[in-house]
């Protein structure tokens, strides 16, 4: 039988939050599969992403963002600013998430400003709880919950998929009335090739040090996904001439390693047989172009 549309809740749910504490994590556990890269690095999610949970009488679209930063240098950085605006314009509900390691800054003044100012209802939580000792916990919710910033304060473990159970109940429990956006099996907006490209710069943002993760992004030249395999040329764009001999590395092992364990994983997913070429070039100002990024971040 169809949903009753008068009982049905829906919504949209911003995630936000700073840089590293666990936003994708998060999106992930609550999705229950792999809908954002995440690595041990600041900045790795660029772009909004969606995740769509459909239970019983309701849907939830938890919208990902890139982490909030003081300040915005780069054109990209400037356009993923402009991602965290777009995700609390379009959110009913917003998530703010914490590292509960850094209790001496778990909140940033500005951020606070920015999300208050949404007008929306909010949860705080307070992620890698699993770290943190529990005499450490009750003053971090105490200072959170003098803030008065947030309807709800959660502990959880996005990474342990602790406390994400009491996050959707939460959520469901503010949840407005209103349509299914998505079929019931669909559970991310994101491509297969998109998908793809940031399969591969995780594996960079894993295998690779300093500046080499923030000045790399990866663009298909070739898709063509046949019936028993797909075939990906993929090219890893760099500033530098010395940036495009790390990625490569010494008899181009970092390549190769980097496309192994792409390959794999994008293989596991669409079980199918992959095979992956890469290619390093050089583009010194691709952070700063704009048409280029639209093309590849939909910023």
């Amino acid at each position: 039988m169809p949903h009753d549309e008068k009982s049905f809740r829906s919504g949209y749910i911003a995630i936000v939050g700073l840089p590293n504490v666990g936003k994708s994590t998060l999106l992930n556990s609550l999705i229950g599969k792999k809908v954002a890269i995440t690595s041990d690095k600041p900045q790795t999610t660029r772009e909004k992403i969606a995740g769509i949970l459909t239970l019983p009488g309701s849907q939830m679209v938890f919208l990902d963002s890139p982490g909030f930063q003081h300040q915005y240098k780069t054109r990209l950085t400037k356009l993923m600013g402009g991602a965290i605006s777009d995700v609390l314009n379009s959110a009913d509900i917003v998530v703010v998430v914490c590292d509960a390691t850094k209790q001496k800054h778990l909140l940033n003044t500005e951020l606070i400003d920015v999300v208050r100012a949404s007008g929306k209802d909010i949860i705080l939580l307070l992620n890698k709880v699993d770290s943190v000792r529990k005499d450490q916990l009750l003053p971090m919710i105490k200072q959170c919950d003098d803030l008065k910033l947030a309807k709800h304060i959660i502990p959880i473990s996005a990474l342990k998929h602790d406390g994400t159970s009491e996050l959707i109940k939460v959520v469901l429990s503010m949840l407005p009335e209103g349509p299914k956006y998505y079929e019931d099996d669909l559970y991310t907006e994101t491509t297969i090739r998109h998908f793809a490209e940031e399969i591969i710069r995780e594996k960079i943002f894993n295998q690779t040090y300093m500046e080499i993760p923030y000045s790399t992004c990866v663009v298909l030249e070739k898709f063509e996904d046949t019936d028993t395999c797909v075939y990906i040329d993929a090219v890893i764009y760099v500033e530098k001439d010395s940036q495009k001999g790390i990625i490569i590395g010494k008899g181009g092992l970092m390549l190769k390693e980097v496309g192994r364990n792409a390959r794999l994983e994008i293989q596991n997913f669409l079980q199918k047989k992959v095979f992956l070429t890469m290619f390093a070039k050089v583009n010194k100002t691709w952070q700063d172009e704009e048409a280029f990024l639209k093309e590849i971040y939909h910023l």
